[in-house]
């Protein structure tokens, strides 16, 4: 066995004809990726066309289609579907790749070779980490997705569900500072982020109200994507003893060329400095990995631990404005605070 990832062209059309013949022959044999019959496959010409055509919007993520050549046999022996982005379409239930073996190739080593290889191919994309979902009566995928480095997501509020959630780590993105370790926010962290977002003194100057239980955190923290490179969502935990401190958030702005960040910091852990711990890491995060420069801040003005946190970070007051809760419930006066960085 020699396995490699292969684009579809016309030099693949034979091998790709065979796959597809078997596959369509074995009525009942779970064909995975779906994206293989969204045209038909015997138009070839057009199906390359299709395959590649796609973007990414707020149902659909954009993608990258593989085929796995056996050099030693040239032949096919199966396909998989790598999804650049986690949206409402594959957040929850199917994750960032799919992918299949062509029932004849089935149970020959193939699956586990060619699912390394396509998160060698994540990691050559810049992805921090990848989520796989499999039927949990699906033994031997789970067993699969196991052995390449899947860890199941801690998640109760998923126990009953059919699917399961599984995480490859390529890339742990790691902020640290004196007193605090920051990471991507996941959804196994939706019970300790309920401490800030579920607090109403927490979420009295935010745009969002917050939640009213832990479950409801796991519908937005799904989509909190970890390898996004223009929004971050990242969760601050004490060095010592693990304890959830708060969140920290930024956001590019492309039209400005900036970066707008906001944070959260459980009720309990206030006035002890970690809002401004986390901001300045973040900012000096951004600097250095990200190249960006410019960033924004806003707050109430009546929030006056916020304006203060802000003028700490050495950012300036640049104008006033307001803005209205996502619910409608508060509209605010707010100041604009403004810092520019050397580019790193």
């Amino acid at each position: 066995m020699k396995l490699k990832l292969v684009k579809l062209s016309k030099k693949y059309e034979r091998q790709f004809n065979e796959m597809m013949t078997e596959w369509s022959n074995n009525k009942g044999q779970y064909a995975n990726p779906g994206n293989l019959w969204k045209v038909d496959w015997h138009l070839f010409n057009t199906f390359i066309i299709e395959l590649e055509r796609n973007k990414s919007d707020e149902i659909k993520s954009a993608n990258s289609f593989y085929f796995a050549l056996d050099e030693e046999t040239d032949e096919f022996v199966g396909a998989v579907d790598i999804r650049h982005d986690l949206v409402k379409g594959n957040c929850h239930q199917g994750g960032h790749i799919a992918d299949g073996i062509r029932p004849s190739k089935r149970r020959m080593g193939y699956g586990t070779q060619m699912l390394k290889l396509t998160l060698d191919k994540c990691k050559e994309m810049g992805m921090n980490k990848v989520l796989i979902t499999a039927d949990k009566k699906n033994i031997p995928s789970i067993k699969l997705i196991e052995k390449c480095g899947g860890v199941k997501e801690d998640v109760p509020a998923y126990s009953r569900e059919e699917e399961q959630r599984f995480w490859v780590t390529l890339n742990e993105e790691t902020i640290e500072t004196e007193r605090l370790v920051i990471n991507r926010e996941m959804p196994s962290d939706y019970i300790d982020a309920f401490r800030w977002a579920g607090d109403k003194r927490v979420t009295k100057y935010l745009l969002s109200s917050g939640v009213t239980k832990p479950e409801e955190m796991l519908n937005w923290l799904e989509l909190n994507d970890p390898n996004n490179k223009k929004r971050l969502v990242m969760i601050a935990r004490d060095k010592n003893d693990n304890r959830a401190i708060g969140s920290i958030g930024a956001f590019f702005i492309p039209k400005k060329d900036e970066w707008e960040f906001g944070y959260s910091v459980a009720y309990d852990e206030w006035n002890k400095g970690y809002a401004t711990e986390m901001a300045k890491a973040m900012i000096e995060h951004l600097n250095k990995n990200y190249d960006a420069y410019r960033f924004k801040g806003e707050c109430a003005k009546e929030n006056l631990g916020s304006n203060a946190v802000l003028k700490k970070l050495g950012m300036k007051k640049v104008g006033e404005a307001e803005y209205t809760k996502n619910d409608g419930s508060s509209t605010y006066y707010s100041n604009v605070y403004s810092m520019e960085y050397e580019k790193y």
